[in-house]
């Protein structure tokens, strides 16, 4: 990605056009010059930080004379949302995460429960983990009090 300054404004582009005015005018190629030639057209590659988009926004992207980009600096979100409300909606995900993990032996179990057959401890087993894990989860992110850390939590 690549962005321009012109009147105090920042334009980003994710492909570079392939004609331009400038300088120079560019009937065609403009898209496949080096970055020094669209440096000396004002062109600057965008340095995109690594962030977290749950919890983190791209915010201010700014040209870095240091680095010979521009740059974007990062914001923490905030949310509206009270801490009880947060936990509900992760509470409502992990729910829902369980009841897909346990989807695949739903059937079996539901007829060794109507037929009286015995479930095969494997199956057993297997469900009681998934529930387990669902519970260490809710215990977990009840342990919790600050907001980001609960959306991060999933």
């Amino acid at each position: 990605m690549y962005a321009k300054e012109t009147n105090k404004k920042i334009k980003t582009f994710n492909t570079l056009p392939s004609t331009y005015r400038g300088k120079k005018y560019y009937m065609t190629g403009f898209n496949l010059l080096s970055d020094n030639e669209l440096a000396d057209e004002g062109f600057y590659k965008v340095e995109v930080p690594e962030y977290d988009s749950r919890v983190q926004e791209l915010k201010d992207l700014k040209f870095n004379k240091t680095k010979g980009k521009f740059v974007y600096s990062l914001k923490n979100k905030t949310f509206p949302e009270s801490v009880s409300e947060l936990k509900s909606k992760v509470k409502e995900s992990l729910k829902a995460k369980m009841n897909i993990d346990l989807e695949p032996t739903r059937n079996i179990a539901l007829e060794a429960f109507e037929t009286g057959e015995e479930l095969a401890q494997d199956i057993k087993d297997e469900r009681d983990a998934i529930r387990k894990k669902y519970n260490d989860d809710v215990i977990a992110l009840n342990k919790l009090t600050k907001k980001l850390d609960i959306v991060k939590f999933i």
